[in-house]
This record gives structure tokens, sequence and C-alpha cells, in this order.
């Protein structure tokens, strides 16, 4: 049977050394999800744009998991799905990360799937606590944006510039600056930064293919760095359709990151990357990154998984014309591990908040608690309030270890914090539980 898996399960360590297989019809997000990948440690992948060689890629890669778009032409996803089925033993599992499901398949999804209930529109979830909503790739994401916003607010944060609030740096939604981002792409072309890549799909695969085969760690080799006028024009002339790709120097990229020290990266290991889909829209690295510079954002706190991805963020700053000095600070958080010692998931704990929400959960306690994970104020002080947390609160003394949760210890704070209310306010809590 084929499986639909949720984008906690695809990071999760176990996936590392999978054989993973790409199938979409659109070359940039072939190259999108390339770059995520590689990103994250994942070597092991192939991708084609015609449905049509899954079942051969099957066959002569054997992948553990395929990332799969549903609505391609010639060959939809659902009848890759079939045929995959068709081929499979009644005892095989074969993952499978829908990339773009129809809220309106989920049955015909489930059907498919052996009754699966979990499955995935897109392979990121684009929006960051930082309040700047990063709908860059899909707008079916407004619903779940605001369900964000409405959790942070019930657990009583709140910002003094976003959304909802307005402020002099707006739009805060990236859908909305997008000519803010052609235009700094177009200058780095002009200032020779950037430069078109023509480079298809199959050729990029090829690349990649050559460097594992010679033991090297897979990234674009720079074949379209300095085209002549003459192989522009044939390109052009045969409807290729063009990334914007940034040029990443000789040397390397130091950096002081507050919870790690004096960080390095080699940029013989940070191929150039793309700033501009073939179809004019921006990626990630741009966006967030001008994004910084003109909301004028000084502290940029994040996970350890995005280290990797701040050379590129420098790259960017260093093509606008910022002095290092000028940077924001980076500080890298530490990933949170479930009791298993893998990265937290739904296989091995809740993690949503609109769940610990519906469970009873105080507010007070799930921040209290989320903020010793990886954090401790000193003294063995574990029952703080919001206002001694902001108080406390430093990112020195952030750990750079992974934290682990504890189920346990966050009922034992959550039963405190239920204790010391009064009568009227545990009132408030308990009735909208009691009407249910």
């Amino acid at each position: 049977m084929v499986g639909l898996i949720n984008v906690e399960s695809m990071i999760d360590s176990s996936f590392k050394k999978a054989n993973i297989l790409i199938v979409d019809d659109q070359e940039p997000n072939v190259e999108i999800l390339h770059e995520f990948l590689e990103m994250q440690g994942y070597l092991n992948v192939k991708s084609t744009t015609d449905p049509r060689e899954v079942l051969s890629l099957y066959k002569s890669f054997q992948p553990d998991l395929i990332l799969l778009d549903l609505t391609m032409p010639h060959l939809t996803g659902f009848e890759v799905m079939e045929q995959l089925k068709s081929i499979l033993g009644e005892n095989s599992f074969l993952p499978i990360l829908v990339l773009t499901a129809d809220i309106t398949n989920e049955a015909k999804i489930k059907a498919l799937s052996g009754g699966a209930s979990d499955f995935l529109t897109k392979p990121f979830d684009l929006l960051e606590v930082g309040l700047r909503i990063k709908n860059l790739l899909f707008s079916s994401f407004l619903q779940q944006q605001q369900a964000a916003i409405d959790t942070l607010k019930w657990l009583g944060l709140t910002w003094d510039e976003g959304p909802e609030v307005g402020g002099p740096n707006g739009p805060y939604l990236q859908s909305q600056r997008l000519d803010l981002y052609a235009t700094w792409a177009a200058k780095f072309l002009e200032q020779k930064d950037a430069y078109k890549c023509y480079c298809s799909a199959d050729e990029l695969e090829a690349v990649r293919e050559a460097q594992r085969a010679a033991n090297q760690a897979p990234g674009y080799n720079g074949n379209c760095r300095d085209l002549s006028a003459d192989q522009i024009a044939k390109f052009e002339a045969e409807g290729r359709k063009p990334v914007i790709r940034m040029r990443m120097p000789d040397g390397g990229t130091t950096f002081t990151d507050l919870i790690r020290g004096e960080v390095s990266f080699d940029h013989n290991f940070v191929p150039d990357f793309v700033l501009v889909r073939g179809d004019g829209s921006p990626l990630y690295t741009l966006a967030v990154a001008v994004d910084d510079v003109l909301m004028k954002v000084t502290h940029v706190l994040r996970g350890e998984d995005l280290l990797s991805s701040t050379p590129r963020q420098i790259r960017v700053y260093q093509a606008m014309g910022v002095k290092p000095e000028d940077y924001p600070v980076f500080a890298h958080l530490p990933f949170v591990m479930g009791q298993d010692n893998t990265k937290l998931s739904k296989r091995n704990g809740e993690v949503s908040i609109a769940w610990y929400r519906q469970a009873g959960y105080l507010p007070e306690a799930i921040c209290n608690y989320l903020a010793l994970l990886g954090w401790s104020p000193g003294d063995d002080l574990e029952n703080i309030s919001m206002k001694e947390l902001t108080e406390l609160f430093t990112v020195e003394r952030v750990h750079s270890s992974p934290a682990r949760f504890d189920m346990k210890k966050l009922e034992a704070i959550n039963g405190d914090k239920i204790r010391a209310l009064t009568i009227d306010e545990f009132m408030t809590w308990a009735l909208p539980f009691l009407t249910q």
C-alpha cells in the first residue's frame, strides 16, 4: 500500500540516509525541494519532471520516500499512486508526501492510502513566529496563519509591529511585498552579484549523480555563471525559463551566534543558490534577507536546522550593501527531542499548541514550560510567571544541546498554575469545558 506522511515524519532523522524521489513537473519546484533537502542533510535524492518515469525509477532507485505532485499533466499523481499500488506487495508500505493536494480530494487520497488520515499540501509551513508571514508559496495557508496568530494571542504573546497591528515597515505579508523582492533581484543581476541559470532539472540531476559518484557533496556546479551572449540567446530560443542564482564568492562566511559562538562556513560547501524561480516568484532566502534589512531586524532567533542557511542570508545582506556591523544578530535554538531521542513530532508526542489548549492546559503553563526547554533562569527555579520570564530571559543562557520534551513536567507545571488560580479565575477557565 502507499501511505501519506506529514512533514514532521519526513524530516525525522530516520530518513537522513533514505532514497528520496521527487516527482513534480515544475522544474523550479524540483530545484527548491532539492536545495531544501540538501540543506537538511539528505544526500540520496533523485527527481523527475515526467511522472511517466516513476515506475522505472522506482524499480531502479528503490525510493524509501516519494514527494509527489498530484496536479501534473499527462499522468496525475493519483494515477501514479494507483500504479505504485499495483506493483507493491500486500505487506509493502511506501510513504508518500503529497505536494499539491486539493483539500476537496481528501476522501480520494485516504482511499488510495488505505485510510490514512494525515496528508500535507506542501512540505513547508511558512509561518515565522516573528510575525513576518511567509505565505510566498501558497495562499491556502492563510487559514493556518490566522490560527497561528490566534494561538499566539491566546498564549498572551503580543507584538509591537506586524499583522493586525501595523507599523512603519509593512506590509507584513510577503505576498504583498513581491515588487520589493523583484526590484532587489534585478539590482543583484545588474551588479553581477547574481546571474540567470538555464539548467534544466534533468541537467541538474545529472550533475548531482556525477557528484555522488565522485563522493562529492551535492550542489550546483556553476555551469551558468559566465554564459556568453550566444549561449543565453540559444537557451532563450529553446524557451527555457531561467532561475536567478546568487554568486557565492570564494572563501567563507564567519559570524557570531549568540548560542553557539563563532561559526564558520567554507563556501566550497555553499554553492550558488536560487533567489527567484523560473516563474518570477522569490524564494525564502531572498525574501527573508531583504525583509531583515528593510524592516531593520536586529535579532534572528530560529531553529538550528536553519543554521546552514545563514551564509546565504549574509550573502544577500552583502549584495544589498549592508555593513557587517549592521547585520542582525543570529541565535540558533536547539532542537526539542521526544522521549525516544528523535526530533519531536506527532510520532512521539502531540506538538500542536491547539491540542493542549483543547485539553485544558493553561497558556501560562505552556509558556512557562516551553521557556525551560533549552533555557534555565538558574537557582532551580521552574514555576515562573510571564512577568518574571520577561525579566529573567536572556539568549546567552540558552543551551546549545537539544532539549527533551517531558510531558510529566508540563503536567506538573500546569497543575501548579491551576492550583494558584482564584475561585473566580478557575471558574472562568473551567466553564467552557463543563458546557462542551
